[in-house]
């Protein structure tokens, strides 16, 4: 199909995004109020509005989506609202110093409507033959109020492909029940890590890629909180910025993850660095831009699904870096360059790597490490020492604290709890014991590199 021919529809959940932030005094003789700190704020579309933006940019295809009503004029209580603090952040990870941009500081709340029913809002042009329909859902009405649904929804014998984004999830909704009843075959689940461990799925988190992996494995064939989940033909579980978990059930269910070698979830960036809103979006969209081109050269499903993660964790990071931009009188949302794949001033497709997941009874130490690479541990630890570090780990998770650097799967785990328990006992401030750690090991085994 041409992407030309491509009717997309984007809905869901409907919120506005009010950002807050403080300015200077505009000077010392002025009126009062001009003589105190000023507070200035800006109202953004978000959910379903800022999602339909999103996938207009990264598809360069006209939507169809809720109109999105005049932001600076509706009255604040008409719709759902969510509140939040800006500021300026460095634009760049671990740099303290040079360009900054707007991010969000810190979530204030939201503000319900005065009704206390959450207003939602119908799709313009809505098109029952449409190819693909992409829902917002944050569990805040979309999913029990079937009059805003698509139409390719609700028409009997329409079969579109839909990218359903499930925030905070809800397996029990009346939207769940008519995609698991209708549309399942062609159904594409997107759900954030988080989301999945605030219902009381067990999946660790930082310690290696291959636990949180295989953690995700077990959860998915074991865990009942996710026994509809597994019936899925395609689901997406996006671990941060870093990775991404792609689950496969066509009679047999495979797995596979994907991830950035140097990182693991959540380490991109730093508290320092501010957080930004819509990044599941920005990565939802990146997977709507692969599908489409994707078929345009006769790719199968799950290829272009393949090459979507990888967009769509690019893309995200891409978006996350730009935050808000450095001044907000000007801002507009996003730049367009977060979805050119050849803008690689940061990151690349290809820097995400992918492999299958390697679960079963006799695999609880599967290594990467051995997957992606056919040397040994001499020829990888010579070619390291001849050619470098990059050009001969480039393809498997290296974990670096300070001047170590570790391929080695337990040491990795092993560090990363240590500095795990180390974090949790800083941030806690009413200790009143040290916390002690013995080291052992025989003397010029790197005791003292690695405490250091």
């Amino acid at each position: 199909m041409s992407t030309q021919t491509f009717n997309i529809v984007v809905t869901g959940d409907i919120c506005i995004n009010s950002l807050y932030w403080i300015t200077a005094p505009q000077n010392s003789n002025g009126l009062n109020w001009q003589t105190h700190l000023n507070v200035k704020s800006v109202a953004l579309p978000g959910e379903a509005l800022l999602l339909a933006k999103l996938v207009a940019l990264a598809t360069k295809l006209e939507i169809r989506s809720p109109q999105e009503p005049d932001l600076n004029t509706i009255p604040p209580k008409d719709f759902l609202r969510s509140v939040a603090e800006i500021d300026f952040f460095p634009a760049m990870p671990h740099q303290e110093t040079g360009s900054k941009v707007y991010r969000l500081k810190r979530l204030l709340g939201f503000v319900g409507p005065a009704t206390g029913e959450v207003k939602l809002l119908p799709i313009v042009n809505d098109d029952a033959n449409a190819a693909i329909v992409i829902v917002d859902d944050e569990n805040n009405g979309f999913s029990s109020n079937d009059k805003f649904w698509p139409l390719a929804l609700k028409t009997p014998q329409k079969t579109p492909l839909v990218l359903y984004k499930m925030g905070n999830p809800k397996i029990d909704s009346p939207l769940w029940k008519t995609l698991e009843k209708n549309h399942i075959n062609r159904t594409i689940v997107i759900i954030n890590s988080e989301d999945l461990r605030s219902t009381g799925v067990n999946i660790s988190k930082g310690l290696s890629w291959e636990r949180t992996a295989q953690d995700f494995v077990w959860q998915i064939n074991n865990s009942p909180s996710l026994a509809r989940l597994a019936n899925c033909r395609h689901l997406i579980v996006l671990l941060g910025l870093e990775g991404a978990i792609y689950y496969k059930n066509e009679g047999v269910a495979e797995s596979h993850l994907y991830f950035l070698p140097y990182a693991s979830e959540g380490s991109s960036f730093s508290e320092s660095q501010g957080k930004m809103s819509g990044l599941t979006s920005c990565f939802v969209a990146g997977i709507a831009q692969c599908i489409i081109a994707g078929d345009s050269n006769n790719e199968e499903l799950a290829q272009s699904i393949g090459e979507g993660i990888r967009q769509g964790i690019v893309a995200a990071q891409k978006y996350f870096l730009e935050g808000f931009g450095n001044t907000m009188a000007v801002f507009a949302i996003p730049n367009e360059t977060i979805f050119m794949k050849n803008d690689c001033k940061f990151i690349c497709n290809e820097h995400v790597q992918d492999v299958p997941i390697r679960y079963s009874e006799n695999t609880d130490h599967w290594y990467i490490l051995k997957d992606k690479s056919s040397a040994n541990l001499a020829e990888i630890a010579y070619n390291i020492v001849k050619k470098g570090v990059e050009h001969s780990l480039q393809f498997i998770p290296i974990a670096q604290f300070g001047k170590l650097q570790t391929v080695d799967r337990t040491e990795i785990e092993s560090y990363r709890s240590i500095q795990n328990l180390m974090r949790e006992y800083m941030s806690t401030s009413n200790t009143t014991r040290p916390l002690s750690i013995a080291v052992f090991g025989t003397p010029g085994s790197g005791k003292s590199f690695g405490i250091t």
